[in-house]
């Protein structure tokens, strides 16, 4: 595989977690090359554009019935849990690529 190809494919990678909501947490420099820490916060229905307890009828999964809506996030069973991933990276370029989005999203949310 050409350096382009194993550059690409891990830029690839990158910009996938980042569409599917996944925030860069950290980076950390090894000598075989970067570790980019990832993570995905947990929503709960009715935030980010999901349908809340007003707008539609909560349905438990397994039963097809109605489930109740708890305090705890957790016990709802439409709650996504936060998730973590961390990414290897090996090419020089995949690194500084993943360094100038990671530039781009906190200079999003600063300004």
């Amino acid at each position: 595989m050409s350096a382009f190809d194993e550059y690409d494919k891990e830029r690839r990678e990158i910009d996938e977690l980042l569409f599917k909501g996944y925030r860069i947490e950290g980076i950390e420099e090894t000598l075989d090359g970067a570790l980019v820490k990832f993570r995905l916060k947990p929503q709960v229905p009715g935030t980010a554009g999901q349908p809340g307890p007003s707008e539609a009828p909560l349905v438990s999964p397994s039963a097809g019935l109605p489930a109740s809506r708890s305090a705890d996030p957790a016990a709802d069973p439409f709650y996504l849990a936060e998730a973590r991933l961390e990414l290897p990276l090996l090419t020089a370029d995949a690194r500084k690529y993943v360094v100038s989005r990671y530039i781009e999203m906190m200079r999003s949310q600063a300004g």
